[in-house]
């Protein structure tokens, strides 16, 4: 408990001063940190700072020990940060307004912060007090002492818990494996007597005194019972047995026993405890029963006397961390804080809320765990360690007899230094013995016992036996003699260690001499190798020097040989074409000529033709004159006769002569073709080489044109590509400063409709205050009748209640302030749904078909068991579920999931209950859901949505409003009125008054504010009006105004 109190003159634990003066700029900021005197559980014993520490020097080692022991740097932030919570829990005020209430919001903001839970849960949990009553919660509003109380409990709980998960973290580092062999320090406060001493000196000392018997078990009764079972000579020494004062505090009807009875009555009080133990044990001797009644009972320890104040035991020994506040903390959004908790289980709470009976008590579980240290203990071998203070003042250099001896006859070291100096602390096996100190004798007897082996040999070294004996199994010894053997064994073994050194090191010099040989030879080995290889190496260097050249020679005349015939072949490739171009020159001019001739030829046969046609024609003119003149002449008969034979043979012979002259020009002109044709072939075959050279050498070049190309076209690509990058960077920046640009006037829209609002509420409070503070007055004293009248009928169980069901599915709905528990900062954001005549409130908008937190498997290298396990809040809207970070506005969504392409949704288990698993084509989920209730209704409704069609999917839909997702509802038909209130803290508010209680609400503005009063009335007075167009039309019609 100092880490929530400390005496007068004693500091806290050092880590917090530490954290103090070495923390950083950024961390202070972080975590809220200022000086030691701004926390309470750091400035109210008044001693702040130690001279004699360095807290910077001391946070430095602290941070380097982590670093040692392989902690990472989060889980080394996170320590830091609990630490931080600890002292702002300190620093949590309550006052008493209808119960503990938090006075301070501020300090109970940072603690939520950094504790990573919601600050109106923790407040709740600090303040209230829950249980189930016929099966319905009740929350009991705690007094101030209550929940500082609470306050406190957490702060040591988180402390506790903190200190095993690190000590845990440290055994795991340094654990062996199976086999392994440890030494333990244990370190407890010592014995406690102050001025008042209260429930944590009573633990203290009780552990103080088993201590002290197993001190005296060890010392004085083990030691006594080996001497005389080994058969010793020995006179036995008193000492002083504290077993009647342990029976007096754990035994059957002892101290604890009664104060867990009377803890567990719940009109148990300090007095009637009190009363009990002067009863039960005013006859113990060891028992104090004050002479003047008072609060105070004392026992006889070991060390004296010790009064001890009874108030506050039976509250100390109930353990105020209840389960509310467990809860809250397994809620933490802070991996680190849930991993403290996991595994400490809540009270199994029946009907009617009794779980007094089997819930623990805080002196019950400490006796347990002593029982379970006695029992570690009683399988190790103790070395004890006396710590003896020399002045009850804790001072310096100052040295007070009475206190000193005091504690030296307390304790019994008295008797412990009679003992250690009339027994015999050494003690050895006989074989062990013979083993250890055979060298001390140069020639080992042959008596058969190792006894009388062991007796021969300690009478060689003390033949007086008073500084041995020897019993059944073991040789019992002083000290002194123990340490004269042991320096005899050292000289002894000192000689033989000299002569085994001395051979070993003629050996090990023989043998480095041998190798220094060997290394000699190995080394002229090489040497002489370098040097016949530097010859070799020179000789080849020559060599290849030669070769070089002469390589160089062939390779002179090889090229100019390739030169010449290089040469030799380009002139006969160029007197070739020289002769094929004379050749085509001969054939085209032979063509030419052919040409000409027969041109000529066929000239002077047309210029022949005509010629034979003039003839003809001649002769045929001379016919017909003939003809004519044979009419004419016919005197001349016979001339006439001959003269047409002699003309028709002198034409026949012309005409043979003509016909053999055509054939013969004929037949000279088709070999002039043929002749020409075999010219052309020639020419068109020497013009087709000609050609394919010249297709030859233009694809070529064509080549070399399209790689110039496209080297030329890929610059060009990059060099667009580049443009087209940096037009990128250029537009990302413009939209970037656009954006940010538009965010800017977002925000000052915002805060200008802010402003606009706040003046709006304001104006509106300055014309209706008077009339508000009358009805707030009003509503308060109804309120405060109703809560008597609550208190009283609360335990006759409820009353029955009857609802009508709507023939009209409209519901009305929005955002409300609801104020819970109190009056300092309970205002909590609500959901409000007004359907089917109930009024039902939910955490968040209903915008999903169903919401909620679940844990998920996913990646992860944590060391601890649930690292694979985060807590996510799930979304089901339409066929899309969706899972954040966190269930806030600025929640980060880390994935979705298709309802409607999962395969398959199996209800299985993975290490633990309540656990599904979806199947979709990529991958397979699993999830975790804190209640079977929860996991079913998961299953339920991702099977419907996975197998519906559009017709069930609106009807899906239209149950988004159940009354099995509210956190609460109310039937309208109870409502007594609905009036406006004026609560200086929240404007636009109203109440709903009924038989059992008063709900304060809140609106955003007067018009939200006039329709919900409207709506309730209007319902109220038996006219179903849901839908929000309608109460609008009614809320401004001053007439309805008017009647509300």
């Amino acid at each position: 408990n100092r880490v929530v109190g400390q005496n007068p003159g004693e500091r806290n634990y050092h880590v917090f001063y530490a954290l103090m003066a070495a923390a950083d700029a950024q961390m202070k900021e972080q975590f809220g940190l200022t000086k030691p005197t701004d926390f309470w559980y750091l400035n109210q014993s008044g001693c702040v700072n130690d001279p004699s520490l360095d807290d910077k020097g001391d946070f430095v080692k602290i941070r380097n020990a982590f670093k040692v022991m392989k902690f990472s740097d989060e889980q080394i932030a996170d320590v830091f940060q609990l630490l931080a919570a600890i002292l702002h829990i300190g620093n949590l005020e309550f006052i008493t307004a209808g119960g503990a209430q938090v006075s301070n919001s501020d300090a109970l903001v940072v603690v939520a912060n950094l504790l990573g839970v919601d600050d109106y849960q923790l407040q709740d949990a600090l303040t209230q007090k829950t249980r189930v009553l016929r099966g319905e919660v009740i929350a009991t509003p705690l007094d101030v002492d209550q929940a500082a109380d609470s306050r406190d409990s957490m702060a040591m709980n988180l402390y506790g818990q903190c200190f095993k998960w690190i000590i845990k973290k440290i055994n795991n580092c340094i654990r062996g494996d199976e086999t392994f062999c440890s030494i333990g320090v244990l370190d407890i406060f010592g014995f406690e007597n102050f001025e008042i001493n209260r429930f944590e000196q009573f633990n203290i000392n009780f552990a103080n005194e088993k201590l002290q018997e197993y001190f005296n078990k060890h010392i004085f009764s083990l030691e006594q019972h080996e001497y005389n079972t080994e058969g010793l000579s020995w006179v036995d020494i008193d000492w002083q047995d504290n077993g009647e004062c342990l029976d007096l505090i754990e035994k059957k009807l002892g101290i604890i026993s009664l104060v867990n009875e009377e803890s567990r009555f719940p009109k148990g009080t300090d007095e009637t405890m009190l009363t009990k133990l002067h009863t039960t044990h005013a006859k113990n001797s060891f028992y104090i029963k004050p002479k003047v009644q008072n609060i105070m009972f004392g026992i006889h320890h070991y060390a004296g006397e010790v009064f001890y104040t009874t108030t506050g035991f039976l509250e100390k020994n109930r353990d105020t961390f209840r389960d509310d506040i467990l809860c809250v903390l397994k809620e933490s959004r802070s991996d680190f804080i849930y991993d403290l908790f996991e595994n400490i289980a809540e009270s199994k709470q029946g009907r009617g809320g009794k779980t007094m009976r089997n819930k623990p008590t805080v002196s019950s579980q400490f006796k347990e765990s002593l029982h379970a240290l006695m029992t570690t203990l009683n399988s190790c071998n103790p070395y004890f360690v006396r710590c003896i203070k020399p002045n009850s003042e804790k001072a310096a250099s100052r040295f007070k007899e009475e206190v000193v001896i005091n504690q030296l006859r307390y304790s019994g070291m008295l008797e412990t230094v009679k003992i250690r100096k009339a027994g015999f602390p050494v003690r050895r096996y006989f074989d062990d013995f013979l083993q250890r100190y055979k060298v001390l004798v140069f020639k080992d007897s042959q008596q058969p016992s190792p006894a009388e082996r062991c007796q021969n040999l300690l009478m060689k070294l003390d033949a007086d036996k008073k500084l041995w004996q020897i019993g059944k199994s073991k040789v019992f010894m002083k000290e002194i003699f123990e340490m004269e053997m042991e320096k005899e064994r050292e000289t002894k073994l000192s000689i033989a260690a000299t002569l085994l050194k001395a051979h070993i090191r003629g050996y090990i010099a023989r043998k480095a001499f041998k190798q220094t040989i060997k290394k000699i030879i190995k080394v002229s080995s090489y040497c002489k190798m370098f040097l016949c290889r530097r010859r070799y190496i020179k000789f080849r260097n020559a060599v290849i020097v030669f070769q070089k050249y002469e390589r160089a020679r062939v390779a002179r005349k090889r090229l100019a040989e390739l030169k010449e015939e290089k040469r030799k072949e380009e002139e006969r490739l160029r007197e070739e074409q020289r002769k094929r171009e004379e050749l085509l020159a001969k054939l085209k001019e032979e063509k030419r000529r052919e040409e000409e001739r027969l041109r000529q030829e066929e000239e002077k046969r047309k210029l022949e033709e005509e010629q034979r046609r003039a003839e003809e024609e001649m002769i045929k003119e001379e016919q017909k004159r003939k003809k004519r003149g044979k009419r004419e002449n016919k005197r001349s008969s016979k001339i006439s006769c001959l003269l047409p034979f002699i003309l028709i043979l002198t034409i026949t012979l012309l005409s043979d002569a003509e016909r053999n002259l055509l054939k013969q020009r004929d037949l000279e002109r088709k070999k002039a073709e043929e002749k020409l044709r075999e010219l052309e072939e020639l020419t068109k075959k020497l013009e087709e080489e000609a050609r394919v050279q010249k297709e030859a050498e233009e694809n070529e070049k064509q080549k070399k044109e399209v790689q110039a190309k496209k080297e030329l076209e890929r610059a060009r690509q990059i060099e667009y590509h580049r443009q087209l990058e940096k037009e990128e960077q250029e537009r990302m920046a413009e939209e970037e400063r656009l954006q940010r640009e538009i965010e800017e006037l977002k925000r000052q829209e915002e805060q200008n409709r802010k402003n606009k609002e706040d003046e709006d509420r304001r104006l509106y409070d300055e014309e209706h205050g008077d009339q508000l503070k009358r009805v707030e007055e009003l509503v308060l004293k109804e309120f405060e009748d109703s809560l008597l009248q609550f208190e009283e009928e609360i335990g006759e169980g409820e009353d029955d209640v009857f609802s009508r069901k709507s023939e009209e599915g409209q519901n009305y709905e929005g955002f409300l302030l609801m104020k819970s528990a109190g009056v300092i900062n309970t205002w909590k954001k609500r959901w409000f749904v007004l359907k089917d005549e109930t009024l039902m409130y939910f955490r968040s908008k209903q915008e999903a078909l169903k919401s909620g937190w679940l844990y998920k498997k996913g990646g992860g290298h944590g060391t601890l068991s649930r690292r694979n396990w985060k807590k996510r809040f799930f979304v089901l809207k339409d066929t899309s579920l969706k899972y954040y970070d966190h269930d806030g506005d600025n929640a980060k969504l880390l994935g979705v999931v298709d309802v409607k392409s999962i395969k398959d949704i199996v209800d299985s288990s993975y290490g633990r209950e309540n656990s599904l698993e979806i199947v979709t084509h990529e991958r397979a989920y699993q999830f975790v859901a804190d209640s079977a209730d929860d996991c079913s209704e998961w299953y339920s409704i991702l099977t419907r949505v996975r197998s519906a069609n559009p017709y069930e999917m609106r009807e899906i839909r239209d149950e988004e409003a159940n009354p099995k997702n509210a956190i609460g509802s109310l039937d309208v038909v109870l409502i007594d009125s609905v009036v406006p209130v004026n609560i200086d803290s929240k404007k636009n508010a109203f109440s709903i008054i009924t038989a059992e209680r008063v709900i304060s609400l809140a609106a955003e503005s007067p018009e939200l504010m006039n329709n919900w009063l409207t709506a309730l009335t209007i319902y109220h007075r038996g006219i179903r009006v849901y839908n929000k167009d309608e109460i609008s039309r009614v809320a401004g019609d001053p007439r309805g105004i008017r009647a509300l």
